[in-house]
């Protein structure tokens, strides 16, 4: 007993990082199911069910030790003082104890990691050229969009840029933890690495292009620097007007923010923002330092092209 409770445990906490949202599509449940959903739920996928077989293993590990330890003590009481009988009632005890102990640590550990796992949703200068002293509040909704709600779930898009940027807003709580936590201060310092800059002030300095420097590799501290680059065919990536072309899964749509100006020969304040999915006429955007977090921003798509005044340039690879 007491080899078999650990042995499930521990292929519990082996197992559970490596399993992710492998299939968007959506069901109806046509009844409840336990751990599940109720009756008539509409927003079940394949993730939702491997959650609840994990909610479901945690409660019947928890369930089958107290019931042993019901037992164990039941038979310790009717051993009579028979050292035999009183002795195995007790390892059935202690094992028991262990599969209980072992069921809510593994609980703890991954909340204590990242509560988003048991979600599945499976993270210089003082000033910069290019930015601006400020808060990332002001850089939210400086290119257009709606900023989604704070925990919006998101699956796999099929494209790895799209999917990494997924990774890093889950890592964020989907937008709920902000810049200055503590427990993020690592998060920043790989994205600075990633252009190249040590960790700056968390309040003072936007990190929004080492945030796409470290989903994509483009490695600029500076929006403008990867938008002049694509323009002038230097990075790889390929200049679209936002007028002539419809975005796709992994495109960057940059807009100016603050009064810049696009220029192609110098720096500007602007921003932008990964492309997540693309739902009908709707477009998902991942962007970093938006409201002092990693989220979700929407934008809304009129024959196939996106309206908003304020943006310069798509990027595609």
């Amino acid at each position: 007993m007491k080899k078999t409770i650990v042995f499930l445990s521990i292929s519990l906490i082996i197992l559970m990082p490596s399993i992710t949202l492998a299939v968007n599509e959506k069901y109806k449940l046509l009844e409840s199911i336990p751990f599940i959903g109720t009756q008539g739920s509409s927003d079940i996928n394949f993730s939702t069910y491997l959650l609840g077989i994990f909610k479901f293993a945690i409660a019947s590990v928890a369930i089958a030790s107290l019931v042993m330890i019901t037992i164990g003590g039941y038979l310790y009481i009717i051993s009579a003082g028979n050292q035999s009988r009183s002795g195995h009632a007790k390892e059935i005890i202690w094992n028991a104890l262990i599969g209980l102990i072992v069921s809510f640590f593994v609980g703890i550990l991954f909340l204590t990691i990242n509560p988003d796992i048991l979600s599945f949703s499976p993270k210089i200068a003082t000033k910069i050229m290019g930015h601006s002293i400020g808060s990332g509040e002001s850089i939210s909704n400086s290119i257009g969009g709606k900023t989604s709600p704070v925990g919006t779930p998101l699956g796999l898009s099929g494209n790895a840029m799209a999917n990494k940027a997924m990774y890093e807003y889950i890592f964020w709580g989907r937008g709920a933890k902000k810049e200055c936590d503590p427990a993020m201060k690592a998060r920043l310092t790989a994205y600075w690495a990633s252009a190249g800059l040590p960790l700056q002030n968390c309040k003072k300095v936007p990190w929004s292009a080492a945030f796409i420097s470290h989903v994509t590799g483009l490695s600029a501290a500076g929006h403008w620097k990867y938008i002049n680059d694509a323009y002038h065919n230097r990075n790889g990536w390929t200049f679209h007007k936002p007028s002539e072309y419809t975005p796709q899964v992994g495109d960057l749509i940059c807009g100016s923010r603050s009064g810049g100006q696009f220029n192609s020969n110098t720096n500007y304040k602007s921003h932008c923002d990964i492309v997540h999915s693309i739902h009908g006429n709707k477009v998902t955007t991942i962007g970093g330092n938006v409201g002092n977090s990693v989220k979700l921003k929407t934008f809304i798509l009129k024959d196939g092209k996106l309206q908003s005044s304020k943006l310069i340039a798509i990027l595609s690879k």
